[in-house]
Parts: C-alpha cells; sequence; structure tokens
C-alpha cells in the first residue's frame, strides 16, 4: 500500500509539472497569433480585444509559473538539498526584492530589519516567501506597507503588513489554501491568482518556519513568518 501511495504522488507530481509544460506551447501559438492580427490593423475596436487577448496570456502565463512553483515546492526535498543553502543578510536581500517588485511610488514602504540577523536557507524559498507576501501588501494595501524583521529570543519574525481591509478571523486559515476567496474586499480582483499565499506558506515550510495572518492596529494584514534558527554577524 506505501508503494502504491508513493506511486500516486509521483505520478501527480509528474503530471502537475507536464500539464504547465505543455499549455505553453498552444498559448505561444495563440500569442503570436495575436501579434499577426495586430500588423496593419487599424480598428480601435479590435486593437482593444487583442489587448486584452494579450492580458489573458500574460496572466495565464503567471499562473502557469506559480502553478510549477507551487508543485516544485511540494515535491519531496533532494538528497542535496543542503548544496544549495546559502548564508544571507536580510536586510539587503530584502532591499534588492524591493527594488526588482517596483512598488508604485505612491505607496509608503517602511522597513524596519534588524541588520544582524541572516539565515542559511535556500535563496529561492525566502525569495518565493517574501516576494509573495510583499506582492499581496501592495494589492491590498490603500498607501502603506511595513516589513519588520526582529529578533525575539532564539528565533526571529519576519512580518509584511499593509493599511487595507484585512483578512477576516475566519478566512485567517483558509486564505493559505489554493485559489482561496474571501470577500469582496480582497477578491482577485485586486491582483492576485489565487496562488501567492499558498506559495508563500509552502516555501516557509520549506525553510522549517511557521507563516500565519493576523490583523494589525490599523485594521490592514499583517503576516508573520516566525524562523526558530538564525545567525548574528
Amino acid at each position: 500500500m506505501a508503494s502504491s501511495i508513493a506511486d500516486t504522488v509521483k505520478e501527480n507530481q509528474i503530471f502537475a509539472q507536464a500539464v504547465p509544460h505543455e499549455v505553453r506551447t498552444p498559448l505561444s501559438r495563440i500569442q503570436l497569433a495575436a501579434g499577426l492580427l495586430r500588423k496593419n490593423n487599424a480598428d480601435v475596436n479590435q486593437l482593444a480585444l487583442l489587448d486584452n487577448i494579450d492580458t489573458y496570456i500574460d496572466d495565464i502565463d503567471e499562473l502557469i509559473g506559480q502553478v510549477v512553483a507551487f508543485s516544485k515546492l511540494n515535491t519531496k526535498q533532494d538528497e542535496d538539498e543542503a548544496d544549495f543553502y546559502q548564508t544571507i543578510e536580510l536586510k539587503p536581500f530584502i532591499s534588492a526584492r524591493l527594488q526588482t517588485l517596483k512598488p508604485d511610488s505612491n505607496i509608503n514602504i517602511e522597513l524596519d530589519i534588524d541588520e544582524s540577523i541572516e539565515i542559511t536557507t535556500n535563496p529561492i524559498y525566502l525569495r518565493l516567501l517574501l516576494d509573495n507576501l510583499v506582492q499581496n501588501a501592495l494589492s491590498h494595501n490603500k498607501s502603506s506597507v511595513k516589513i519588520v524583521v526582529k529578533a525575539i529570543d532564539c528565533a526571529f519574525e519576519l512580518s509584511v503588513e499593509d493599511d487595507g481591509p484585512g483578512v477576516p478571523i475566519e478566512s485567517q486559515e483558509t486564505i493559505f489554501f489554493p485559489f482561496a476567496r474571501l470577500d469582496k474586499s480582497r477578491s482577485r480582483k485586486t491582483g492576485g491568482l489565487g496562488l501567492g499565499l499558498a506559495i508563500a506558506k509552502a516555501a516557509c515550510k520549506r525553510m522549517n518556519c511557521e507563516l500565519s495572518v493576523q490583523n494589525n492596529h490599523k485594521g490592514g494584514a499583517k503576516f508573520i513568518c516566525k524562523f526558530t534558527n538564525y545567525l548574528l554577524k
């Protein structure tokens, strides 16, 4: 029975990684066709429809990337996993990721990061965790996002919070489920595709830490990741 379960898990993993690859082939053909239709086309209405098609293609391509990332995070860890580990100083790492994400200049980004904290882990996991939490905050904030890293006893916390509508108490567990949908205030209309927080949770699990959410004093969402080990410079 154990062998049967293992085979089923392996088949599911292969399926989850093969489907996105197969989908990208017809998707690239649609993109090519849209590009050909755009040439020498002066009809405003048709061009607007082609713009919509391009947007849908981008959404599908992003979703495919998220599916692949989520699938890989939920596969069995390789025996040589430790070979990919690096010691990372969190302040410069977070600052670099913010430059890559390019938040709107109208959003106030506040950083409160203990410069003495660094972690030894796979940088891909840390990037997936941070990027998805920050992108979520950027999608739901009203005017500000705050990122805090602080030492607590023999651990440290990384938190990302915003001043948006927050997360209802009854949804603070299910929000990490793939394609979870909350009330209209934090719905897909804000730009999310439904896998970002599930990826963040899975990346957290890979690093042996815990991810949770609560509402801050402003009523916005505050995502907290607790790391059980860290190094001081």
